[in-house]
């Protein structure tokens, strides 16, 4: 006989099937084959051959995986009762007064139909056998006509298994006959459904490769399988499984030693992590084992010959994830790439993410850090500036724009940052200099790093907002010469000798010469870039004006081409050195003596700042610009102009002892100046408007004071009157450098509001009717008198204005202004003390002698030519009864003559003192050279006195 065989033709059209054909054999006139069932009904097809033919026999199976096998009544009457009935395998029926558990019966009368519904799970195997019973009529005329149909419902089918028509005659209704059981004509009875619940499979498999998955094995029930299929198991059954290795390791790259990769489980494919699972076969059932693959990544760091440093660090990694590196620097090491299994990436940022997927064996390269990191575009310029830093015993490294960029902390171990580029054009530089640049730059300044640009790099200034630039055209075949000493020539680079723009004038210019004074020469020219100006709060420490010399025609052409120039910011210094180590410039001998000694000071170098100058007054005169600055002091001023458009420009650099007079090129609008001194320096000043002078005259009586802009006093400028002043003398005196006079007033007060204090007060009053500042004459009584003072007599004065008690003078320091005042006793009228002072032209105080006596002259003379001015005076000493000469300083001398009988200040010569007992006044003296005087007696008498012979 031949096997049982599916035919084509017996399959369902709509459906695709896997065929089978076995040749079976008969025992005991029976076969046994184990057939997978498909969802929905299944035609199995039996086929049999002999001697006397061939005989086909079908049967239908129906296998309902996940689906319902639903019976439905249906009927043409609404009068007609039906009622379906549905006998389980298990002998029980189904039926409207027992409707469900298993499945559910729903009956709907009016809607003609009832049903049941089985779902999978619920279903038994074996048959299931309709019936219909006519319960009772309702109204219904003529036949009643029906059908049953059986069909398996669900996801994956709709397919009718069975159907048949039926009738009843109106008169067959028997509601008494409606027991499960019950037989007769009001019943009818259908073919039953066989229904079989087949064996399902257990396939096995893990997500590893293949070479691995072989090395797998489970227990199955307690039977060691491998991955695969691993049988079928009827519908129901409940298998544990195993799974009996939870790592395997392997090695998959040269580069690393030992295993390197692995494979850990962690879960099946329902999330259940335990090794062993229990698992219910319902239907076809595959069940994966899942591995995590972990892969080891090493890393080493390395110095620049390949030696490690530190320890290699291992990690095992989850495949796919993201790994992140730093390549922090080991101290003081500087990062210098990634190498990745062999390969340099060329990439210097120190965080780096790596996609994980096999194993890595990473390399962090790091290199020395030297005393000077270089960044240049050009080899030969570079190899130039390294030989430059060599030559002082500083140890330099090359390293690229790109790698700054990405990580500028490797800047803090170093002491200086040289950045350098030529051959480049201006936008070029624009595009190389960005934001990653300027935090470079950032980095530097916070953590103190000098910083030296040359060529190019001075777009990094305009980049951070320090300056503008323009471009220049440099001609062939000339030199830069400096043409500015610098500020202090004993204290900065003294080694070099600077030209001026005069020497290099007046100068016959070879080309030897020519090589001797320039920092740089173009033998081909250049195309570069200079400063255009400045801002007002950013301006250099130091700065040189630069004048470029051709070598052909000798011809010096000045241009706003600075070299160098010095910034201190924060902690950092940077420092602009021009093309000096560009490919298109050669150093000349000064630029290396210059550049030598500048870098030496510059590494040395820690800021100081001095006060900044005041301008007192700034005025023009004839063309000239006059500024006055306080306080007076000898040194380096830097003269800077704002124009109307508040554009900052250098004007000078001068060498004054506090008055400066300029000779602009151009209008500006205000003027300040900043003072110099080596890289001592100070903020510049608030910025002064220059005035044109406007000379006044004035006119004292009384207790008025009047101003007329002309000398005969016609036209009247202003008036001012003081209260509580008896007597006015006055001084003309120019009190604040403007050019134009004011005036000292020395008041006689009516009424004094404390008995103790002065009764004369100064008032330094301007040419525009401001007072100044005001001073109470001889405030510390020194004797036990009351002060009394009063001016000298003079019948020959008929203006108020002060004859001998007031004189002026001025030196390097500036005005000094010197006032004795005798004071009298109120009942007698006589002498009883005097005071001479000696205040500044703002009314401080720089000496004061008291003086038991009266005094009778006093005049200025440098005794011993030491460049300082002192006072001469003459006066009668009461206690001693002699007239007396007294040589004091103008500054910084508190004291008082001998005997000294008072308070407050000491008794003190002074650098000269001498008397004439008997002798009751000195008319005169001549100061002659040599620090001899000749002093004038009432008798006529002469004598002559050689200081420093006296008692």
């Amino acid at each position: 006989m031949k096997s049982p065989l599916f035919t084509k033709e017996s399959a369902p059209p709509e459906k695709k099937y896997l065929w089978k054909n076995n040749v079976v054999n008969l025992t005991d006139g029976e076969f046994h084959e184990n057939l997978l069932l498909f969802p929905g009904e299944n035609i199995i097809s039996v086929v049999a051959e002999n001697a006397s033919g061939k005989t086909v026999v079908e049967t239908r199976v129906t296998y309902p995986e996940g689906n319902s096998l639903l019976f439905i009544l249906q009927w043409n009457d609404p009068g007609a009762d039906l009622d379906l009935y549905v006998t389980l395998p298990d002998g029980r029926t189904i039926y409207f007064m027992d409707p469900e558990s298993p499945g559910k019966l729903y009956a709907t009368t009016k809607e003609r139909m009832e049903s049941y519904e089985l779902p999978f799970e619920e279903m038994l195997p074996g048959l299931y056998i309709p019936r219909v019973h006519y319960y009772a009529n309702n109204g219904a005329e003529g036949t009643i006509e029906g059908k049953i149909i059986v069909k398996m419902s669900g996801k994956l089918s709709n397919n009718v298994i069975y159907e048949k028509d039926f009738s009843f005659e109106k008169s067959q209704a028997n509601p008494e006959n409606a027991a499960p059981d019950a037989t007769g004509n009001d019943w009818r009875d259908f073919a039953p459904v066989e229904i079989k619940l087949p064996d399902v499979s257990l396939k096995l498999k893990t997500n590893l490769p293949d070479e691995i998955e072989d090395l797998v094995t489970f227990n199955v029930s307690g039977v060691e399988r491998k991955a695969g299929f691993i049988g079928a198991f009827g519908i129901g059954s409940k298998v544990t499984i195993t799974v009996n290795r939870l790592i395997f390791e392997t090695d998959e790259s040269d580069l690393i030693e030992g295993y390197d990769t692995k494979y850990e489980f962690f879960q099946w494919d329902d999330n259940c992590q335990d090794p062993t699972i229990t698992v219910t076969l319902n239907e076809p059932t595959t069940v994966s084992a899942l591995f995590k693959k972990f892969v080891k990544v090493v890393v080493r760091d390395v110095d620049e010959n390949g030696n490690y440093i530190g320890k290699e660090k291992i990690y095992w990694v989850e495949a796919g994830r993201l790994l992140t590196l730093d390549a922090r620097e080991p101290e003081p090491m500087l990062f210098d790439g990634w190498i990745v299994n062999g390969v340099d990436l060329q990439d210097f940022d120190t965080t780096k993410k790596f996609r994980v997927s096999s194993p890595i064996f990473i390399v962090r390269r790091f290199s020395e850090i030297k005393d000077a990191l270089i960044v240049n575009n050009v080899k030969s310029s570079t190899d130039e500036v390294r030989q430059f830093f060599n030559s002082f015993g500083i140890e330099s490294k090359p390293v690229s724009l790109e790698k700054l960029k990405r990580n500028p902390e490797i800047i803090k171990n170093s002491r200086i940052l040289f950045i350098g580029f030529s051959n480049l054009s201006r936008l070029e530089i624009q595009k190389l200099f960005n934001d990653y640049l300027k935090n470079v730059i950032n980095v530097a300044i916070d953590n103190g790093v000098k910083i030296l640009l040359s060529g190019g790099a001075l777009y990094v200034l305009e980049g951070i907002g320090m300056i503008t630039t323009y471009d220049v055209a440099i001609p062939a075949k000339s030199y830069v010469i400096p043409t500015n000493i610098y500020y202090d020539p004993d204290a900065l680079f003294d080694n070099v000798a600077l030209p001026t723009l005069a020497m290099i004038h007046d100068a016959e210019l070879s080309t030897e010469n020519l090589l001797d004074l320039s920092l740089v020469n173009y033998p081909d020219g250049v195309s570069t870039l200079s400063v255009a100006g400045f801002t007002e709060y950013n301006l250099p420490l130091i700065l040189m004006d630069s004048a470029i010399v051709s070598e052909k025609t000798r011809k010096t052409e000045l241009i706003p081409y600075y070299v160098p120039l010095v910034w201190n910011i924060k902690n950092s210094i940077i420092a602009y050195i021009g093309d000096l180590f560009t490919s298109d410039v050669y150093i000349g001998n000064t630029g290396k003596k210059l550049f030598g000694k500048f870098l030496k000071t510059l590494l040395e170098l820690q800021e100081r700042i001095v006060d900044s100058p005041a301008i007192e007054s700034a005025y023009l005169k004839d063309d000239y610009i006059i500024l006055t600055l306080f306080p007076l002091e000898k040194a380096f001023y830097e003269v800077w102009g704002k124009d109307s458009s508040g554009k900052v420009e250098h004007i000078a650099t001068v060498y004054s002892t506090g008055v400066i007079k300029i000779l602009p090129d151009k209008n500006y609008e205000m003027f300040a100046v900043r003072q110099l001194k080596g890289f001592n320096y100070s903020r510049l000043s608030e910025w002064k408007k220059p005035k044109v002078p406007e000379q006044v005259y004035f006119n004292v009586s009384g207790n008025i004071v009047e101003a007329f802009s002309d000398n005969l006093k016609r036209n009247k400028v202003w008036l001012r009157e003081f209260e509580n002043t008896e007597e006015i003398k006055f001084k003309r005196v120019d009190l604040n450098n403007d050019s134009v006079d004011d005036v000292l007033l020395f008041r006689k007060l009516k009424v004094r509001s404390d008995p103790a204090k002065s009764n004369i007060v100064i008032t330094a009053l301007s040419s525009d009717n401001r007072i100044l500042w005001e001073y109470n004459f001889g405030e510390k009584n020194v004797f036990g008198f009351l002060p009394n003072y009063d001016f000298e007599k003079d019948s020959k004065n008929k203006t108020n204005e002060c004859g001998k008690n007031v004189s002026i003078f001025t030196d390097s320091e500036g005005l000094t202004i010197a006032i004795f005042f005798n004071s009298f006793d109120e009942d007698s009228g006589e002498p009883t003390y005097s005071v001479v002072t000696c205040l500044t032209r703002r009314g401080e105080l720089k000496a004061e002698l008291w003086h038991p006596g009266s005094f009778n002259s006093m005049e200025f003379f440098d005794y011993n030519a030491d460049g300082d001015t002192e006072l001469l005076l003459t006066g009668y000493n009461i206690p001693l009864n002699a007239a007396d000469v007294i040589i004091m300083p103008t500054k910084n001398f508190y004291a008082q003559t001998p005997p000294g009988s008072g308070r407050y200040f000491e008794e003190r010569k002074g650098i000269y003192y001498d008397y004439f007992p008997g002798v009751k006044s000195i008319i005169g003296t001549t100061p002659k050279a040599n620090g001899l005087i000749e002093l004038r007696f009432e008798s006529g008498e002469k004598i002559e006195l050689q200081i420093g012979e006296g008692k």
